[in-house]
């Protein structure tokens, strides 16, 4: 089974999960074209820790600019929510407001979700050892129907 190479110009790394048609890739064409980075780094004579150093700085200054950017982009399009009154003039800077801490958050959020889930779990647990429902172990007496038998 020979290694593919790839086309030259193409896109190739891992961040390069779609053709440059919007096409995403298999992950055995991605895993060929990560081979593909390998064999010409090779065949240049090149340290494959070297190359893989490059490609991931690249990738560290692509999330930094696109970071930048949208921050610039964040600063830029500020309008207040509502027009200032009479003699009071439009703001020239973003309030800065810090990152929530306490309340909901998404990480208190996502734990909510996660304890939910080890209780609905646990519950049927304790049904399965039990054999009896969580109204039964409560006390109330289930079962019976509401009396609307045929």
């Amino acid at each position: 089974m020979g290694v593919r190479r790839a086309p030259q110009g193409a896109r190739v790394g891992a961040a390069a999960h779609t053709t440059s048609h919007g096409r995403f890739l298999s992950r055995s064409e991605r895993c060929a074209s990560r081979r593909a980075v390998c064999v010409r780094a090779q065949d240049e004579g090149n340290d494959l820790a070297a190359v893989a150093q490059e490609k991931a700085m690249e990738f560290v200054q692509y999330v930094q600019d696109r970071t930048d950017a949208y921050k610039a982009k964040q600063e830029a399009d500020f309008e207040p929510s509502t027009p200032p009154p009479a003699g009071v003039t439009k703001p020239t800077v973003r309030p800065y407001l810090p990152p929530l801490t306490n309340g909901f958050t998404h990480v208190a959020e996502r734990w909510n979700s996660r304890a939910a889930m080890v209780g609905f779990f646990s519950l049927l647990f304790v049904e399965l050892v039990t054999g009896k429902g969580l109204l039964e172990l409560v006390g109330f007496s289930v079962g019976n129907g509401l009396g609307f038998e045929f």
